[in-house]
């Protein structure tokens, strides 16, 4: 077999920034999840929003998320100016999340005011993000990047947790209340400030990451079969290309199961099957966490497998909600499907890793993760079209159909993949 092909200027053994990584993911997570779980729900039924305008604010709130590669193309070209992105992105966490909590306050009339404050906030969070999975795909070897991955995974789904449960306690069913509605706002400020602290503390000093430059030497045998010999190491732009058009498709129905499923709760079992459904949610996020640390350990088959199976899972929950079951049905399965679900969403980031070895690695990097985000904003826009013209029910088979769809070029994939692990080895 031919030699292992290396990476330019290896990077000086930089230290996995375990307690960054950490930090980093709760704070982000506290943000999304407050964007794509309860605030539709607060511009809906708190504020009496059509479902247009709870789209639109929500666009306008979710957008920064496409800043990702400018930021990643500076990381790329300066990649020493990772803390400074920590420093500001606390910064604007803390300030757009203050500014939501006043505009709550103010009711109606501050709708703006929470749009734009969430908006900030959320470019605060990208910002924090895209150093941290800089400095990862720059420190971590690829086959150690599930567990890491992982490990921030269940950073996050803290994060998620703690935010429901001080939902839960501070807004549950009264979803009018504008005061508890702004101490709820409040959370993502007051994560970045103690997040910040106790980054200081962990790296005593304000040196949260530590230097890198170029990438670590990549040996995982997935990965490597799809080389070139004497090449660095970059994976055949025919399956990244699939792999972007994939991610797409993929996080389509993750839309429409994202922010219309809160309402879709609400508006077909009522308020109190919502409130039961954020408290019993928090069970399937302690089961999702079992899924993060099975997706930690070491696989040696190309994460595109578990992609495909996946999909068949997914295609049958959409199938299932499809046909608008009882209450405790769409609230049991849901609670079991998080186990594969955030076992894959490890496995996509391993995937996105991997083919992400180019000479800008951050950029590409985040590129996909801008794909899939745009492919779940999509999702987002689109339900609200097609409720509005055949309902739920058409909305969920949509779900289903792309599902099939992005099965389909996942088995493309694969199936070149296995020709190419072929020509290498002749």
């Amino acid at each position: 077999m031919a030699s292992l092909p290396t990476s330019p200027k290896p990077s000086p053994t930089p230290t996995i920034a375990w307690g960054a990584y950490c930090v980093v993911y709760y704070v982000q997570a506290v943000i999304m999840s407050m964007i794509l779980m309860n605030v539709p729900v607060f511009l809906r039924r708190g504020l009496g929003l059509d479902w247009l305008g709870v789209t639109a604010a929500f666009v306008v709130m979710f957008a920064p998320v496409l800043l990702r590669p400018a930021f990643a193309w500076w990381a790329d070209r300066h990649s020493t100016s990772l803390n400074w992105f920590l420093y500001i992105g606390a910064a604007l966490v803390i300030a757009g999340s203050a500014g939501a909590s006043v505009g709550a306050i103010i009711g109606m009339s501050g709708v703006a005011l929470i749009t734009a404050g969430l908006a900030v906030a959320v470019v605060g969070a990208t910002l924090l993000n895209v150093a941290a999975d800089s400095h990862i795909i720059r420190a971590v070897l690829l086959e150690r990047s599930a567990r890491v991955n992982g490990v921030k995974k269940f950073a996050a789904f803290l994060g998620i947790a703690n935010g429901q449960l001080c939902y839960i306690f501070w807004v549950g069913a009264d979803i009018t209340n504008l005061t508890a509605w702004a101490k709820y706002f409040a959370i993502p400020a007051i994560a970045a400030t103690v997040g910040y602290v106790a980054m200081v503390g962990f790296s005593r000093g304000r040196q949260f990451l530590s230097p890198v430059t170029g990438l670590p030497p990549v040996r995982a045998p997935w990965l490597f079969k799809i080389m070139k010999d004497g090449e660095s190491a970059r994976p055949a732009p025919i399956l990244v290309g699939l792999v972007l058009v994939a991610t797409f498709l993929f996080s389509v129905p993750d839309g429409f199961v994202e922010a219309p499923f809160e309402v879709f709760l609400v508006d077909t079992y009522g308020e109190t099957a919502w409130v039961t459904y954020s408290s019993v949610i928090l069970v399937g996020g302690i089961i999702g966490a079992g899924g993060y640390l099975l997706a930690g350990w070491r696989c040696r088959h190309a994460p595109e497998w578990d992609l495909a199976w996946f999909l068949c899972v997914a295609a049958a929950y959409n199938a299932f909600l499809w046909s608008i079951p009882s209450f405790p049905g769409v609230l049991w399965v849901t609670v079991v499907a998080q186990l594969p679900a955030t076992f894959v969403q490890v496995r996509l980031l391993q995937s996105w890793q991997g083919h992400a070895y180019s000479r800008r690695p951050s950029l590409l990097f985040q590129v996909f993760v801008v794909t899939y985000q745009l492919g779940k904003v999509v999702g987002i826009g689109a339900s609200g079209v097609i409720m509005t013209a055949v309902g739920y029910a058409g909305v969920f088979a949509t779900g289903v159909l792309i599902s099939g769809i992005t099965l389909g070029l996942i088995v493309v994939y694969l199936i070149l993949f296995k020709r190419l692990q072929g020509s290498k080895k002749t």
